[in-house]
């Protein structure tokens, strides 16, 4: 974002579920979401009427235009970044994208956190390229307040330009950078790979997809980083840039996130009480290890089966239904059920309606004890 407002963005999308899950999620990170678009034409009259900073667009959008021919065209006449979303990675579809020259992709189903990350390098790989068109000495101005690590590297391989945040996150001062080559920093796991975008980018003139890799730090710690390079041009030569972060604390995130799943994993493993879950028909998709204790069944026989085949008698079965209709929960509702050897077992119920975000009924879940 800038000080001012929110980055404007527009979505080009046919189907309007994805369209307005997408709005959503955008508008949730910040983001001014400036129009909807569900077809090629539309997005071409609404991009010079609405002048997004950025418009998501579908690749295969079911019109005269695609979302390729349309996107050629607003990349020709406005100037504004594209990032396409797609479900199809057909090499034939992918190389026509190509000749756009899109600032990403987002693979459908997307998850959010990718749709920020391929926005925010989006949104940056533009900004860095007004600057570049301006000259290098603004350049250098936004480079030196980035809050990424940003390093030039020449045609030969020799860096010949360091911001402050790339001594920062290699522990080097800015003059130590400048005299090193671009694979002096990088793992020895991690050169091949490093060098092999370095040259293609070079080749290619196209940014690399934003990609994790590993450096050294000066004191010999490994560090994680989030990486995106592009071909630049340097005093009148080919150059490479390359934005780069620190992702430490993400990585140790993540850890602790894996972690606390590990342990809910485990609680869940020794759960003594029944703790279940079913869709909005009475299927079952979820249910606890303590079942076989409780009543001798195995976790994989009772999913995919039915509620109702658990009820002695159908009519507790209709009066819970009731309850928890009106209710949206119940507690302590005491119900005889059939275990695996076709005795009966009384059960003490906990169950609360299940709602998705726009608060639809999806389904039930509860414990038994």
């Amino acid at each position: 974002m800038t000080e001012n407002h929110p980055y404007k963005i527009m979505v080009v999308e046919d189907e309007a579920v994805i369209a307005l899950r997408l709005k959503q999620v955008l508008t949730t990170m910040g983001y001014d979401v400036v129009g909807i678009a569900y077809s090629g034409e539309e997005a071409i009259k609404k991009a010079k009427s609405l002048n997004p900073e950025l418009i998501l667009m579908d690749i295969m959008i079911p019109d005269k235009l695609d979302g390729i021919a349309a996107a050629k065209i607003i990349t020709a006449e406005f100037d504004i970044p594209i990032v396409f979303l797609t479900a199809f990675s057909e090499d034939r579809i992918i190389e026509r994208a190509k000749q756009v020259g899109p600032y990403g992709y987002i693979l459908k189903p997307f998850q959010d956190h990718e749709v920020k990350a391929t926005i925010e390098v989006a949104l940056y790989k533009k900004e860095m390229e007004n600057i570049l068109k301006e000259n290098e000495n603004k350049f250098r101005a936004l480079a030196e307040n980035a809050n990424d690590g940003v390093l030039i590297a020449s045609g030969k391989g020799e860096y010949v330009y360091a911001n402050k945040r790339a001594g920062e996150i290699t522990g080097y001062s800015v003059s130590e950078l400048l005299k090193l080559r671009i694979n002096d920093l990088a793992h020895p796991d991690e050169i091949e790979p490093i060098m092999d975008n370095y040259y293609s980018t070079i080749s290619e003139n196209s940014f690399q997809k934003q990609h994790e890799t590993r450096i050294f730090h000066k004191d010999g710690k490994e560090i994680p980083i989030e990486v995106t390079i592009g071909r630049t041009s340097w005093e009148e030569q080919v150059a490479v840039i390359i934005l780069f972060r620190d992702i430490t604390e993400r990585k140790q995130a993540d850890e602790k996130l894996r972690e606390s799943e590990e342990n809910y994993r485990r609680l869940f493993k020794s759960l003594v009480d029944v703790f279940y879950q079913a869709d909005s028909s009475g299927r079952i998709t979820m249910v606890s290890p303590s079942i076989t204790k409780a009543a001798g069944y195995k976790p994989e026989e009772v999913i995919g089966s039915y509620l109702k085949d658990y009820y002695v008698n159908p009519d507790e079965r209709d009066k819970f239904l009731e309850l928890i209709s009106t209710n949206g929960f119940v507690e302590e509702f005491e119900v005889q059920m059939k275990k695996r050897d076709g005795s009966v077992f009384w059960a003490s119920v906990y169950a609360t309606l299940s709602k998705d975000q726009e608060g639809n009924v999806v389904g039930v879940e509860g414990i038994a004890r």
